[in-house]
């Protein structure tokens, strides 16, 4: 017996495109505009009033300058799926958010997913250390009596994860560990666990760093830098790199170049190029 099914169940691997498919449809419909810079970003303009709407899989925030005209869109949301309106935004994917509104502040922090991680991994009682990195970067060729076995490997990742997560949020403090630490992910060896676990060290001792965001700021600056030739496996150098929007961070991260610089010179060049990629 076969059955064909009329609409699409949850945990099939096409529902989360057919949701998508379908939320673009009706946000289109209620005249909402993708952006061309984020998928994930709808704007609704009424003449010099504009409405944000921003979507991670089925958790949505809406902004705007006219509570009445938010009100009015969400109710539009409400009548055509089943949603929860849970008021203010407090915290949303393992973010927390606090807004001060006589300050003209709005801070973004993880300290809730900080000690939730350090928990899970039997690390909160852990020494603080003051610094994320465990010192020069680790060749990805290590004896093979260190690698990990398939247990302690898993771990590994689930931790590299966890780390790289808290990096791409809001940890931008993280994001050189993180990079190295995701290098060895498919073949992991003792000291990259201990590089991980040194990580964990340090958010014990600095669980909280929020990005602060300051009212009337509208100013964009950006900051890079660059190692040279640190990579002991091939030699080439990796790339830091800081956008700063209303006093707080909208951009940051850390990469590897993409060629082997001959000197300190190639490699600021190398980081500037970078820099202005992400900047247009």
């Amino acid at each position: 017996m076969v059955y064909k099914l009329a609409r699409s169940l949850y945990g099939l691997s096409q529902s989360p495109a057919l949701w998508n498919d379908t939320l673009d449809e009706s946000l289109t419909v209620f005249g909402w505009k993708r952006t061309q810079s984020d998928p994930c970003v709808y704007v609704y303009t009424s003449g010099n009033i504009i409405v944000i709407l921003t979507v991670y899989v089925d958790d949505i925030l809406i902004t705007g300058g006219d509570q009445q005209l938010v009100d009015q869109k969400k109710k539009e949301l409400t009548d055509r799926f089943e949603m929860t309106d849970m008021g203010e935004v407090k915290r949303i994917l393992g973010i927390d958010v606090q807004r001060d509104y006589e300050q003209g502040t709005l801070a973004i922090s993880q300290e809730h997913y900080v000690n939730t991680l350090l928990e899970r991994f039997g690390m909160q009682e852990a020494n603080p250390v003051s610094t994320p990195g465990y010192g020069a970067e680790i060749s990805t060729n290590q004896p093979q009596d260190q690698i990990l076995g398939p247990t302690d490997k898993k771990n590994y990742q689930s931790m590299t994860g966890s780390i790289l997560y808290l990096a791409q949020c809001t940890r931008f403090d993280l994001s050189y560990a993180a990079l190295q630490l995701s290098k060895a992910c498919s073949n992991p060896a003792q000291v990259n666990m201990t590089a991980a676990k040194h990580v964990l060290r340090y958010l014990r001792g600095n669980p909280v760093l929020p990005i602060v965001y300051k009212r009337g700021q509208f100013r964009l600056a950006a900051f890079t830098d660059s190692s040279f030739g640190a990579n002991p496996d091939n030699g080439r150098s990796t790339t830091g790199y800081l956008f700063f929007l209303a006093g707080g961070l909208i951009s940051y991260g850390a990469k590897t170049q993409t060629l082997t610089a001959q000197s300190t010179v190639e490699t600021e060049i190398q980081a500037l190029s970078y820099l202005a990629r992400e900047a247009v």
